[in-house]
């Protein structure tokens, strides 16, 4: 099979990648989960006529400036009125306190002076003025919130505020994930001549937790055929198995090959994109399995594309947001396969690429925000050239991001 085209290795991974898993939570336990069913208002929003400010709420008809009317009882919030309002009289109200039956209007204590047990109106009040009546936001039973809504803090507290006490989740998929490569150390280890640190498993990892995914493990394995086949099956048992190293043509990628051992059915293997060409797609069961390249600017990008698109897919949210941006200045491409580059929105609808000495140049992306994609068979972009950039760091450029 020669090299598959980035947008057709990206339907055939949403093709592929299962669908979400349902399950029920209680609503408080729910951030960050997305939802599969619609969630309906349980109270009207306000739930009962309720002042929204402190003041004395009255009868508006027949008052004016000046009027001076008897204080017969105070309402604090959270208590409730023991009986109408008085023909002629005022009772004085708390921010978020019931209204009393009669009573159609709150003068702001602000627009009033009280002494004696009387209140005098500084200022005219108008029916309705004040008043947050019963269901003017929402009535129970009306949709607050639908499916594909990936809920925050925000939400949580909404839908307690409405009395919905369950919610209809995405089950957050497990993911184990294997860096391979015997020139591997465990972060926190000193390398020794010829090896290097684990950067990639903890990279992988930090992503998969901070996309919503649930960590089952992560490891860095040797290349030796039976450590790793070993390594292979028991990642099997997640809902992802993720790998780095191992996938391309060396002596020592066993990676494929031990795949097919396990029974993996390869779906596709080599992207033409740079980086990340080696990349390789399968599924066993429901378990997707997903290997990276080594290098680790690489493994990144294959993640953010790759791996994050299909765990879009097993959580019920739609495809990664691609957005298109301007260059700034011009750039000059090696053309041939699509180019991922690293990148920073600046004002006005432009995208900055940063420099970089290809995929093992890490460092290089330590500033980047954004992913810009370089369509395949052009060596020259102009400045203005419209591009699709994906954001991965999201620091407030851009509402909605």
């Amino acid at each position: 099979m020669g090299l598959l085209p980035v947008e057709q290795a990206l339907a055939m991974l949403w093709e592929h990648t299962p669908g979400p898993d349902r399950e029920g939570l209680s609503w408080h336990h729910a951030l960050g989960r997305v939802l599969l069913e619609p969630a309906l208002s349980l109270l009207d929003d306000p739930a009962f006529d309720r002042s929204s400010m402190d003041g004395y709420s009255l009868k508006a008809a027949g008052t004016h400036e000046g009027s001076r009317l008897p204080v017969t009882a105070t309402i604090l919030a959270g208590q409730c009125p023991s009986r109408p309002l008085e023909l002629g009289g005022a009772v004085k109200v708390m921010t978020g306190a019931p209204i009393p039956s009669g009573a159609d209007a709150v003068a702001p204590v602000e627009d009033c002076r009280e002494s004696g047990g009387f209140v005098e109106l500084i200022r005219p009040v108008r029916p309705g003025e004040n008043i947050r009546y019963r269901g003017e936001n929402l009535r129970a039973g009306e949709t607050v919130f639908y499916p594909g809504r990936r809920l925050d803090a925000l939400d949580v507290a909404t839908g307690i505020a409405l009395g919905i006490e369950r919610a209809a989740v995405a089950r957050r998929p497990s993911a184990t994930i294997l860096a391979t490569g015997s020139e591997l150390v465990e972060p926190g280890t000193s390398p020794g001549p010829g090896l290097i640190p684990n950067s990639n498993g903890p990279m992988l990892a930090s992503l998969w937790r901070g996309w919503g995914g649930r960590l089952a493990g992560e490891t860095c394995v040797p290349d030796g055929e039976e450590e790793l086949e070993a390594a292979i099956r028991r990642g099997l048992e997640s809902d992802y198995l993720v790998l780095s190293g191992g996938v391309s043509v060396g002596e020592r990628d066993l990676v494929p090959e031990l795949l097919g051992r396990a029974g993996v059915r390869r779906i596709f293997h080599k992207v033409a994109m740079k980086p990340g060409k080696p990349i390789y797609f399968g599924r066993r069961e429901d378990t997707v399995v997903l290997g990276l390249p080594g290098n680790p600017v690489s493994s990144f990008v294959g993640a953010l594309l790759f791996l994050q698109s299909s765990l879009h897919k097993r959580m019920g949210l739609p495809p990664l947001a691609w957005r298109t941006r301007h260059l700034a200045e011009r750039h000059e491409s090696g053309g041939g396969r699509t180019r991922f580059e690293p990148a920073v929105p600046v004002d006005g609808g432009g995208v900055n690429l940063l420099r970089h000495m290809g995929s093992a140049d890490l460092p290089a992306w330590r500033g980047a925000e954004a992913l810009v994609e370089l369509p395949a068979g052009r060596a020259v972009f102009e400045a203005g050239s419209p591009l699709r950039v994906l954001l991965f760091r999201h620091l407030g450029r851009e509402t909605g991001a």
